[in-house]
């Protein structure tokens, strides 16, 4: 089932698992922009998301059972989804800009590369940019919030939020805690 909404990828194991559980879900976007300037190396001091994904995948949670290993694009070509490729990481350059802006859609799902702030061209295209963020928001912001939540409170978290300028304060649609995993 196709729906009406885009999803904005970037070339990292995150996104791989944002299409699995869409195509297990049965929800598959209209469109999709991938971000990728040649699947960059990773920055200095940057840990890779594909070990963490590929040690979880030994796991018993269902939502790691994908092959991480299998390239984005193929996984798009398998689930015949209309992609364009934005030969950039950044979301905020302007032809990326410029594909959302003349997009009939007024709904993307995020899964970019992290760090980055949606920047005031990009928000002012008058599209909603979805975003789960991995934290109990308000409460945790930033990129280690899982971290201080398990020493503080013992519960990982996870907000739906539409993303906005400033780091993690948009809207909060859901937000749930999950147990701390015992592996």
């Amino acid at each position: 089932m196709i729906n009406n909404f885009g999803l904005i990828l970037a070339n990292t194991s995150r996104s791989r698992a944002y299409l699995a559980a869409l195509e297990k879900n049965l929800i598959l976007p209209s469109r999709v922009i991938l971000l990728d300037a040649d699947s960059p190396e990773l920055i200095p001091g940057q840990f890779n998301l594909d070990i963490e994904v590929s040690a979880l995948l030994d796991s018993d949670w269902p939502e790691c059972s994908f092959d991480v290993s299998e390239p984005i694009i193929e996984v798009l070509n398998r689930l015949n989804l209309n992609y364009e490729l934005a030969t950039t990481n950044d979301i905020n350059d302007l032809k990326v800009i410029s594909l959302i802006k003349n997009s009939n859609l007024s709904l993307y799902v995020y899964s970019g590369y992290g760090g980055v702030l949606l920047g005031k061209k990009i928000l002012s295209t008058g599209k909603f940019f979805l975003h789960i963020h991995g934290g109990f928001l308000p409460d945790y912001k930033g990129s280690t919030t899982n971290y201080y939540s398990i020493l503080k409170e013992r519960f990982i978290g996870a907000s739906s939020i539409f993303l906005t300028s400033e780091i993690d304060s948009g809207p909060i649609l859901v937000r749930k805690k999950f147990d701390v995993p015992l592996n």
